[in-house]
């Protein structure tokens, strides 16, 4: 054994895992897979014991040692043991020459001898054996049927026991079973009288508890360190840095901080997982951070999640990190991009917290500080004149130090209250005429201003078409993605309101696909309902909606839940709106209330009912009160528009309408499964893979198709292949699951697992630049150089003819010498591209018949080619959108990705002259774009570096030396703008044409 052994969990009976381990008596294969330190060992050694009192088998056991590797040593070493626990003959036992090695066929016939007596190996630390993975995984394969394994160790991810699992065979123990319980940290703090809570802190990790239990929590980052952290690699440690600034790191933050992917990362370190492709720790790591990695790292991670925070409009995030990060000139300022990203709704707990964190690090009159209390006193509807006051205080703070964002963030907040208050817009023009001179003298962050007040003006005055309008003129490319996305949701709104429904639709559609939000995803339905589909509507919050009443502090959460108030009261649900704790003003809560009764007389069919309770509502709060009456009107038209439909819903006859405008076709495919169910034809037609896939889950429309084979063959062969086609993915998981429940139909769902080949466990990366390189997992492997040419030849092309293929990588030979090369060729690819795919077994990556050899494209294989052209695509349609901003950054990841030496194998063979130009011209009109762009918001560094680019791939790019003198120029710096002009002139001398007219009113610009 090796690692940490925890005594603390030696005292502890287990029973709960003594009962799982105690399944390898039933399956073939049980897995115990953790970090140091999980009790791992302790587990096996009272598993055994348990078994000792009322045997069900023989335990062998063999502790892997550092220098048990290569398979005639394990086979040698796995006999020896088996021999001492079986009381047979061991290799240097009676009868036995110590000269002779037992073999596979010698271990197997001594196992065997014990049938029908169950043997179960236990291979302890077996993560010591990656190297020898396919003598392991053939032990597992091969042994006889009476032996059963147990796999105990560190990370076994090399390990491929995919057969077995597909046959439900194996059963695994991971750290979230190994770890203490409730029970038994409540256990193990009796017995040595320890805090609970320390328990608990430490994630229930048992060598933690031991060093607690000895009085050395003070150990636990040496811990750490030397079993977990020290064995990381450089990419995984900043991965982990950045998960534990944050609540759940995206995947993309990762990536963005030169990390590991977070799917390895989960695998790897202890108390981590990753849900909704998103990176969570435990706090335990982000207590010991300061202790277990090098400050220079930690702050440069800290560093590049700030800057990635701020990048996504997530402002109050950024300054709180910069707080830790002891950077309080950057939480300053990302304090004040919190007044330009619309996040100036925000919790008393949250702005509390922040001036917890600046106490101490600035002065009581720092006007950032002024502006956290004024958020502060904000949030009480009856404070609204001190925070008024408050704003004026930092307002003049900012002014006094010359601070334009500041004062326009003062600014801003005096709007916000003064708004709130229901003052007339004619008493806030002052502060507008401010706003846009502020705008005028260079305050950037103040850009989308000229073009959000019209909205605003126009809504106000109940002019819907207008303010319409207003929105869909906004270039959201100069926009923050927060204010962006809250246009979006604006125009949504609007659209409703003058009819446009169709569009507010496919606005709510689009930015539901951009973001996956909750918040999109709620805007979606919200949509849905105001287009007219209210039974859509209904059906989508069933599956993925709840109005929940807890935690709403903030406008968001509100906004949410009194949304679903409104539209439940449509449907006839009785809603406790008073339970919902309302952001200010009070008038806005009773705004909802009274759309929400409204619109619950309406589904009523009593629509007088409805008016009086919005006559009630006017007399309360008054006609003057402009947020309350904007409620109103946003919700009023909904209960009158829709309510034929809204009859329609609660009609008892028309329940299926959830189903959609199809739902009787959904009817019949459920109902044709029942059918088959009883061994009986299908009444109907087969339905197409996407009918079958909208009625029914996927795992139901597996079934039908594999049930329906008994029927016919032909039409179950096609659904099986359109449902692979449609999800864009694999079935696998849905057959080995029917396979591994030996259902009366699992023989046809294992023939078709074994046409489709298994899916990776890990992500391929193929880089063709200069040496082509392979990545599969943590083996990197250079490419040689024809399989190299093969390999690009079907990035380039995607999917060729094997005669097509032949002739282009061997011009020189004849037709069966070319084909004999191919298939030489093909066999190392596919070895190159898949390292641990079982002989014989078909290859994932690589597809290919009698006639076509294809580079299968799907989510486990990433191509650097295929990289570019996703982003060159993605540029293309958002600039066709009109979204520059998201067109500028597809760009800029080409510049980043784009290699000196693309697709080098192939530049020399004709066949692909044609794809290899074309490729470079995408990205050169890419980077150009890119570079056009940057000049357009005022980034001459970034446009310079984009059109330098440029020109190393093509020496002459008119557009980029364009670009190179417009920098210039933009700099300040006519020298250099002459410069390059002149330069521009010369290759126009050279290649004896004229240049263009955008390039001779440029180069006059230099003059």
């Amino acid at each position: 054994m090796s690692g940490y052994v925890s005594k603390t969990a030696d005292v502890l009976q287990r029973h709960r895992l003594i009962e799982l381990a105690a399944s390898r008596w039933n399956h073939r294969v049980v897995v115990i897979e953790a970090a140091s330190g999980f009790g791992k060992s302790t587990l096996l050694r009272q598993a055994i014991a348990d078994n000792k009192e009322d045997p069900l088998g023989t335990d062998v056991l063999w502790n892997v040692g550092v220098n048990d590797v290569g398979p005639l040593r394990i086979v040698e070493r796995i006999f020896n043991a088996a021999a001492i626990a079986l009381n047979e003959p061991g290799i240097e036992g009676p009868g036995r020459s110590f000269l002779e090695a037992p073999g596979r066929s010698a271990l197997d016939d001594l196992l065997l001898a014990q049938s029908p007596r169950r043997v179960c190996l236990i291979l302890d630390d077996v993560h010591r054996l990656r190297t020898d993975a396919e003598t392991v995984a053939s032990l597992v394969d091969e042994l006889p049927l009476n032996v059963s394994i147990v796999l105990c160790g560190r990370s076994l991810r090399w390990l491929d026991l995919i057969s077995q699992e597909a046959k439900g065979q194996v059963i695994r123990i991971t750290e979230e079973q190994l770890a203490f319980d409730e029970r038994e940290i409540g256990e193990v703090a009796d017995l040595h009288d320890l805090s609970e809570g320390t328990l608990r802190e430490q994630g229930g990790w048992p060598a933690l508890a031991t060093l607690a239990v000895s009085g050395r929590t003070d150990s636990t980052p040496d811990f750490l360190f030397k079993e977990l952290v020290s064995q990381l690699d450089i990419s995984d440690r900043r991965s982990l840095i950045a998960a534990t600034w944050m609540a759940g790191a995206p995947a993309r933050l990762l990536t963005d901080v030169g990390g590991a992917p977070a799917d390895r990362v989960a695998a790897l370190v202890p108390l981590a997982r990753l849900e909704n492709d998103k990176l969570y720790v435990h706090d335990l790591w982000s207590d010991s951070r300061t202790k277990v990695f090098h400050r220079d790292l930690l702050l440069d991670v800290g560093q590049s999640v700030f800057r990635w925070l701020r990048e996504q409009g997530a402002p109050i995030d950024a300054a709180l990190l910069a707080l830790e990060l002891d950077e309080v000139d950057l939480a300053r300022d990302a304090v004040l991009d919190s007044a330009f990203v619309g996040e100036r709704f925000l919790s008393p707990a949250v702005i509390q917290h922040l001036l917890d964190r600046f106490g101490g690090r600035t002065s009581a009159d720092d006007p950032i500080v002024l502006i956290l209390k004024s958020l502060l006193v904000r949030a009480d509807p009856s404070e609204l004149e001190n925070a008024y006051a408050l704003y004026e205080q930092a307002l003049n703070q900012f002014r006094a130090e010359g601070n334009l964002r500041g004062e326009a963030a003062a600014l801003i907040g005096q709007v916000d209250v003064r708004w709130t208050r229901g003052d007339r817009f004619n008493e806030l023009q002052p502060i507008f005429e401010r706003l846009f001179e502020l705008l005028d003298q260079g305050v950037s962050a103040l850009d989308p201003l000229a073009q959000v007040v019209p909205v605003l003006l126009h809504d106000l005055s109940g002019d819907y078409p207008q303010a319409f309008e207003a929105c869909r003129l906004i270039d959201r490319s100069t926009l923050t993605p927060t204010w962006a996305n809250a246009i979006d949701i604006w125009t949504v709104t609007l659209s409703g309101l003058c009819g446009h429904l169709d569009v507010g639709l496919a606005i709510a559609e689009e930015i539901y696909l951009r973001t996956r939000s909750d918040l999109s995803q709620y805007e979606l339905v919200r949509g849905t309902f105001l287009s007219g589909d209210p039974s859509r509507a209904l059906m989508m919050r069933n599956e993925g909606h709840r109005l929940t009443l807890n935690e709403n502090s903030n406008y968001d959460s509100v906004q949410v839940a009194t949304t679903w108030a409104i539209m439940a009261a449509s449907w006839g649900e009785a809603v406790p709106l008073d339970e919902l704790n309302f952001a200010p003003p009070r008038s806005r809560e009773m705004a909802y209330q009274a759309a929400a009764h409204a619109a619950s007389f309406v589904a009523d069919h009593d629509e007088d009912a409805a008016r009086r309770a919005i006559a009630t509502h006017l007399n309360e709060v008054g006609i003057e009160d402009l947020m309350s009456l904007g409620e109103l009107r946003r919700w009023l038209p909904i209960g009158y528009i829709l309510s034929d439909e809204l009859r329609g819903v609660f009609d008892r006859e028309a329940a299926t309408a959830f189903l959609g405008p199809d739902h009787r076709r959904c009817w019949e495919i459920a109902s044709d499964l029942v059918t088959m169910r009883a061994d009986e034809g299908p009444e109907h037609a087969s339905p197409t893979p996407v009918s079958l896939f909208c009625a029914l889950p996927l795992s139901w429309s597996v079934e039908y198709a594999l049930r329906l084979h008994s029927f016919n063959p032909t039409a179950s062969t096609d659904l099986l292949a359109g449902l692979v086609a449609l999800i864009g993915g694999s079935i696998a998981e849905e057959l080995r699951s029917i396979v591994s429940r030996d259902l009366p139909f699992s023989n046809r769902a294992l023939e078709a697992l074994r046409a489709e080949p298994a899916t990776p466990t890990l992500t391929t990366h193929i880089s063709t630049a200069q040496s082509c390189e392979v990545t599969a997992g943590e083996q990197s492997s250079p490419v040689a150089s024809t399989p190299g040419r093969l390999l690009q030849a079907l990035v380039v092309r995607g999917a060729m003819t094997r005669g097509d293929l032949a002739s282009a990588i061997w011009p020189d030979s004849d037709r069966d010498k070319g084909a004999a090369s191919l298939r030489v060729a093909l066999n190392a690819l596919r070895k190159t591209l898949e390292p641990d795919r079982a002989k014989g077994e078909p290859s994932f990556h690589l597809r290919a018949d009698e006639q076509r050899i294809i580079l299968n494209e799907s989510e486990y294989l990433a191509v650097d080619v295929w990289k570019l052209r996703h982003a060159i695509a993605e540029g293309r349609a958002h600039e066709t959108a009109g979204r520059t901003r998201s067109a500028a950054a597809s760009y800029e990841t080409v510049l980043a990705s784009w290699p000196r030496e693309l697709l080098s194998a192939l530049r020399d063979v004709d066949t692909f002259q044609v794809d290899i130009e074309a490729l470079d011209s995408e990205l050169a009109e890419a980077v150009v774009r890119y570079g056009e762009l940057a000049l357009s918001i005022a980034e001459p560094t970034v446009a310079r570096r984009a059109a330098l680019r440029v020109l190393a791939a093509q020496r002459f790019e008119e557009r980029a030396y364009r670009i190179l003198i417009r920098a210039a120029l933009q700099d300040g710096d006519r020298v250099e703008a002459r410069r390059q002009a002149e330069s521009c002139l010369v290759w126009f001398d050279k290649l004896g044409i004229a240049p263009s007219a955008d390039t001779k009113m440029t180069i006059r610009l230099t003059e």
